[in-house]
């Protein structure tokens, strides 16, 4: 009986095993992530960083929770890192969840952009790079997790 109401409390309360992603590292990424939801309805906004290693295994890192502001991150460069960006929406009679997801190598002394929208049930998400002494950038392709061995 104890073990069911300790189940159940740890249920309601939320408890999903995700924890706050910490890094020493300089910031080399930005997210930027804009949404909307109803009088009925809200939305929210979170980057899950993971890391790549042998065999295209993603080890979980934490979690950014994100606000209406640009929010910077430093994720490892030259290493990849999978980027699984969460719009969780939730309304009266529903809950759901929508997700982007990519793999991503930064190189050493670049900067990432990262802006993502969700409105309307509509989402979107683009990534661009930014090359150390310019200001010019340029939008690099998603890619999927098991693009991590090519």
């Amino acid at each position: 009986m104890k073990i069911a109401v300790l189940l159940l409390v740890a249920l309601a309360s939320g408890c999903s095993g995700e924890r706050a992603y910490r890094s020493e590292l300089p910031a080399n990424l930005a997210v930027t992530a804009k949404t909307s939801g109803s009088l009925l309805s809200s939305v929210g906004a979170r980057l899950h960083v993971y890391d790549v290693g042998p065999g295209c295994k993603a080890t979980y890192r934490g979690t950014v929770e994100l606000g209406g502001s640009r929010t910077e991150v430093g994720v490892p460069a030259g290493s990849p890192s999978y980027l699984v960006f969460e719009f969780p929406r939730f309304s009266l009679i529903a809950r759901s969840t929508t997700h982007f997801e990519t793999l991503l190598t930064p190189r050493p002394g670049y900067r990432y952009d990262l802006e993502a929208s969700y409105a309307d049930d509509l989402y979107g998400a683009t990534i661009y790079e930014r090359p150390p002494a310019g200001k010019t950038r340029r939008e690099v392709a998603s890619r999927p997790l098991t693009a991590c061995g090519l």
